[in-house]
């Protein structure tokens, strides 16, 4: 038993220390976040829009995005750990793992996100208090769900103290979706203080993994380390079946022919209380994805079923050449998976956007320059994660717009934001990040985003807003 009991541990915890070590280098490469705080605030760029569909473009009549280059959105977080909270340096600058020290900065819920935007086609135009928007947006966004035991399992496997004759859920959750929206926004100005606008928007689906039930425990017993598994797992995915990539790849097909519909819509407003103070709010991607298009689910075939490993005691082959080790651990693995291996379907399947909210209030302060707070929530796996943001916007002529915050996200205390856009002549430029300092020292950043683009612009004296937060 003993001999048996060592090689369990030993053998779970070699494997999983070298998986969440490789999760790790791979997040400090990909280093980004979601966010919107300071593009929010920057009116006289254009995208400023899709947080707000009430907003229109300050000193602008007719904008038209670069195809591509308008709106390049790229961004990662991981609410749980930093990259150096794991790896740390040791003498002579060498590397060393400090998995105690990352599993204590961990919540009971953690999520690891990825984004990707681009623009392929926008424009807007106004016309006398009306302003009108269209935007064809591919969109990519990755969620990685998972619980502070679940890493404790990955380095300590099932010897770990704190999950001894415990049950623990170890499957994390994982949503990815890549879509295509076609927008079409409206802003009206209703009276001297108060503009509304929308956006209804179609959604075209390409790619999706989603887990609808992600249940799979177990429990180690405190005297032998006999693990008892449950398993209760449901997956979705559509398009990324692995028979699917040996078809030949028809193009037009893939861009316009799959039968992944959904629809979207955006609501917001601005109330102009008096001279110097003026209140937002908007909730975008209210909406959903049905696919239709080469699905696939993955169910298990038996909810709730257990299975109990007591481990290879490797004592009975000793001097016993009747016995043979392939064919044991074959009979061990056919058993595994008689229990937990999932059922396969091709039933359709919806999914819901990630819904955010954004409240906003805005001070003028001097000329030109107001003091801003918003506050923003993302509704997702059944909980509100929050976020507030302060930011100071100065805009100088028409040519210039500048902003600095300062924001709380992910459990992150230390974000600074800066963006800027700058007109020359009918060109815009515009780079914005809400945590520039990840952009420096990304192994000490939880969130990182960089949103950046290039419009053509042109104002109307008799139809342009004024730069201000009317």
């Amino acid at each position: 038993m003993k001999n048996t009991m060592t090689l369990k541990l030993f053998s779970i915890k070699k494997i999983f220390r070298f998986t969440v070590v490789l999760i790790s280098v791979l997040v400090q490469r990909n280093s980004f976040a979601q966010q919107n705080f300071i593009l929010y605030n920057m009116r006289s760029v254009p995208q400023s829009i899709y947080a707000n569909p009430a907003f229109r473009p300050t000193d602008t009549t007719i904008f038209v995005g670069i195809p591509v280059f308008s709106s390049q959105y790229f961004s990662f977080s991981n609410s749980g750990f930093r990259y150096s909270d794991l790896i740390k340096h040791g003498a002579n600058d060498s590397l060393y793992a400090d998995p105690n020290n990352m599993l204590s900065k961990l919540a009971t819920k953690n999520y690891i996100s990825l984004n990707y935007q681009m623009d392929l086609f926008s424009f807007g135009i106004g016309i006398k208090k009306n302003y009108f928007t269209f935007n064809v947006t591919e969109k990519a966004t990755l969620r990685f769900g998972y619980t502070s035991e679940f890493m404790g399992f990955l380095w300590y496997g099932n010897g770990d103290p704190s999950i001894i004759n415990k049950t623990i859920n170890l499957a994390p959750s994982i949503n990815f979706t890549h879509y295509r929206e076609y927008g079409f926004g409206w802003s009206r100005k209703i009276n001297d203080k108060l503009t509304v606008g929308g956006k209804l928007k179609y959604l075209y689906g390409m790619e999706n993994v989603s887990t609808e039930n992600s249940n799979v425990s177990i429990y180690t017993d405190p005297n032998d380390f006999a693990l008892t598994a449950q398993s209760n797992v449901h997956i979705d995915e559509s398009g990324i079946d692995s028979n699917e990539f040996h078809k030949p790849f028809n193009v037009a097909h893939y861009l316009f022919k799959k039968q992944n519909n959904g629809m979207g819509i955006d609501l917001g407003g601005t109330y102009k209380f008096n001279d110097r103070i003026t209140f937002s709010a908007s909730i975008v991607d209210l909406g959903f994805i049905h696919w239709n298009s080469a699905v696939s689910n993955y169910v298990s075939h038996t909810p709730g079923a257990t299975f109990t490993y007591n481990g290879v005691n490797y004592n009975q082959f000793i001097g016993n050449n009747s016995i043979n080790i392939g064919n044991a651990l074959q009979k061990t693995g056919d058993s595994i998976a008689h229990v937990l291996k999932p059922d396969t379907l091709h039933n359709s399947y919806t999914t819901m956007l990630t819904t955010q909210i954004y409240v906003g209030a805005n001070y003028q302060v001097i000329a030109n320059g107001n003091a801003g707070i918003l506050l923003y929530a993302q509704l997702y796996d059944n909980a509100l994660h929050p976020a507030v943001a302060l930011s100071y916007n100065q805009s100088v002529g028409k040519w210039l717009s500048a902003s600095i915050s300062y924001s709380i996200y992910n459990r992150s205390y230390t974000d600074i934001g800066l963006g800027f856009s700058v007109h020359l002549g009918a060109t815009q430029l515009y780079i914005v990040s809400d945590n520039i300092l990840g952009a420096i020292f990304p192994q000490d950043a939880k969130n990182i985003n960089l949103h950046a683009g290039l419009n053509l612009v042109w104002a109307h004296k008799k139809h342009v807003t004024k730069a201000s937060f009317n």
